[in-house]
């Protein structure tokens, strides 16, 4: 399985899974504090990208969205890791940072610029 997510449908996925601190801390992380619209307005268009790339469905009747069960697996890792390793490597002003996450099996890689 592999996602190529943007750090808002990142961020978005960890909160629909549950994760909503982690999501937060995520984001910040990257981003820096964001002001509550602009976090608003982030996550809006999170759930809507996600949706139209099929890794959401929305029920109507139900009033909810649920996650594609590949993606949801990818996420949880994230949530239930107890193992990070985080590399970087440096040139000139760019640091390029490589992040895996270990749960089990599962090996989850996130790549950043810090």
């Amino acid at each position: 399985m592999e996602f190529a997510l943007s750090i808002e449908e990142m961020a978005f996925a960890l909160g629909h899974a549950g994760g909503a601190e982690t999501a937060a801390g995520y984001l910040t992380a990257i981003t820096g504090q964001l002001t509550e619209d602009n976090m608003a307005g982030r996550m809006t268009a999170a759930s809507h990208s996600l949706l139209s790339r099929g890794y959401l469905t929305w029920d109507g009747g139900a009033a909810r969205a649920t996650m594609n069960a590949d993606l949801q697996q990818v996420v949880n890792a994230f949530l239930t890791t107890r193992i990070s390793l985080r590399t970087s490597s440096s040139r000139s002003a760019e640091e390029d940072v490589v992040t895996f996450f270990l749960d089990g099996p599962i090996c989850t890689e996130c790549h950043g610029e810090a």
